[in-house]
């Protein structure tokens, strides 16, 4: 590498990571919607076009910042640039690299990155390499494998069985949530026969997970709730209070509150069932500075107030972060979990609620104000914030079992197709 070229090298091996890691924290975000993803997905994709153009270089400079830092965004880009060029060796060193490498501090895991990387390539980049990953005698990459064909939402085809009985945990959890992602109704009673018999409780939550996506409302129900209450905050968790209607979903967690369950899981969840019946206790938590900016997500989740703007904006509250989350598998515990999100004027948004309370009665499920029938839901997809369209596409995919879940944290111009599919499917309907 001369010397006139390696700066810009460096910098845009340093700006890829980071942009990177912006991106991966705006998609399970409540700030971000279509527009400004794709913002930060063109920026992102000039990054990496830039760092392509200068060839072998870019490859080294890639695999140095791995070896210096072996974070995430490092092996992002590391792997981007692998996974386009055709190299499997090259992609084999970058693995090999990030297995010596030292943990990370804050528990970042830099396979992650190569995870995200198989997400962002074209799936043609992937069609010979992930099958080997499949079936290869590392569970690393076997896990890997899978999480590349959830990506793209591709079945892994003749490697469904053994998947399924992988010995490792992490990989078995993994296939049995693709079936449910990629709404795989075949395996429906695998998914029931796991939630029922596994040991690991992360396979059997995923287990459960499927099978309620794939249309079972009895024993898969069951499970599902069982294990959400051992473990609230997580997938299954949110899928519990998604499934149930609005009353059964309150009643339920009312019932997992009251063994102990956090306040800020509580202010979540409400969010989730959607009932403007928690209006006014989500309008007393907005005045008590560390909960407010949530509490203002929950509301917003079920009416439909635009929190980002005046009249409801309020002013920062300094030195009211929330603070880390109390989940010890957070890989961001040293951020405020609401950064991003609005402060709310507490005044103005009870104001706001006595003018529109009329139009939102008690007793319903409702998301951004409407009764989430399928044509609301796929207007916040194509229009809402990610929080919102997170849960958008999980109610999809409950409407319609055997549908693949839609993936809101894609690439924004294969989200762009995928719902402009969904869109004639529904019209042709």
């Amino acid at each position: 590498m001369t010397a006139s070229i390696r700066p810009l090298v460096e910098q845009y091996v340093e700006v890829i990571a980071v942009l990177w890691t912006q991106r991966r924290l705006a998609v399970t975000g409540a700030s971000h919607d279509l527009s400004t993803l794709a913002a930060l997905d063109e920026r992102l994709a000039a990054h990496l076009e830039g760092l392509q153009v200068s060839g072998a270089a870019g490859w080294h400079e890639s695999l140095r910042a791995v070896d210096d830092t072996a974070g995430p965004g490092e092996a992002f880009t590391a792997a981007v640039l692998a996974l386009d060029a055709g190299d499997a060796d090259g992609l084999s060193r970058l693995l090999q690299r990030i297995e010596a490498a030292p943990a990370q501090p804050d528990g970042t895991d830099a396979l992650d990155g190569v995870i995200g990387a198989c997400g962002w390539v074209e799936r043609s980049r992937l069609l010979h390499i992930a099958g080997d990953w499949l079936s290869s005698p590392d569970a690393r990459l076997r896990r890997l494998g899978v999480a590349a064909c959830a990506a793209h939402r591709v079945e892994p085809r003749r490697h469904w069985a053994a998947l399924i009985e992988d010995p490792v945990p992490a990989v078995r959890s993994r296939a049995l949530r693709l079936a449910g992602e990629l709404g795989t109704l075949p395996l429906l009673e695998t998914c029931l026969d796991r939630a029922a018999t596994e040991d690991h409780p992360e396979v059997r939550g995923w287990a459960a997970w499927s099978a309620v996506l794939l249309g079972d409302r009895e024993a898969g129900l069951r499970a599902l709730l069982d294990h959400a209450a051992e473990r609230p905050g997580g997938a299954s968790f949110d899928l519990a209070l998604q499934v149930q209607d609005a009353r059964d979903a309150h009643g339920w967690l009312k019932r997992v509150a009251a063994q102990g369950l956090d306040l800020r899981t509580l202010l979540r969840g409400s969010g989730l069932v959607g009932d403007p019946a928690y209006v006014p206790w989500l309008l007393d938590q907005m005045a008590v500075p560390t909960q407010a900016r949530l509490a203002g997500l929950s509301f917003s989740l079920i009416t439909g107030a635009v929190l980002e703007s005046a009249p409801l904006r309020g002013e920062p509250v300094p030195g009211a972060d929330a603070g880390p989350t109390d989940d010890p598998d957070d890989e961001f515990v040293g951020m405020d979990p609401d950064d991003g999100l609005p402060w709310p004027d507490a005044a103005a948004v009870a104001a706001w609620w006595q003018g529109h309370r009329e139009r939102l009665p008690a007793g319903r499920r409702l998301l951004t104000g409407e009764a989430p029938d399928e044509a609301h839901l796929l207007h916040v997809l194509a229009t809402g914030r990610q929080r919102a369209r997170s849960i958008a596409a999980t109610a999809l995919a409950l409407r319609r079992p055997g549908q693949p879940l839609f993936d809101v944290e894609a690439p924004v111009a294969r989200q762009h197709l995928a719902l402009n599919a969904r869109r004639e499917e529904t019209a042709s309907a």
